[in-house]
């Protein structure tokens, strides 16, 4: 499973921090780095962590905002 988010570049490290806790759930990639406040994170989690992922995103999104992106 991947999904790319917008965040703001400042949160990057919080992002980490989160999903890093959960050790093995996740890796995350900058695929492009960009200049300006925001930039796109490339999540990958396993397919058997689809349930377990989809309520940290939940829970990450109501402490630090983030949109899908392509």
């Amino acid at each position: 499973m991947e999904l790319f988010i917008r965040v703001k570049k400042e949160s990057v490290l919080d992002i980490c921090a989160f999903f890093e806790y959960f050790e093995g759930l996740t890796a995350i990639r900058t695929p492009n780095p960009e200049t300006g406040d925001l930039t796109t994170l490339h999540i990958l989690a396993a397919d058997d962590f689809k349930k377990e992922f989809d309520i940290l995103l939940e829970r990450m999104q109501k402490r630090i905002p983030w949109t899908l992106t392509n």
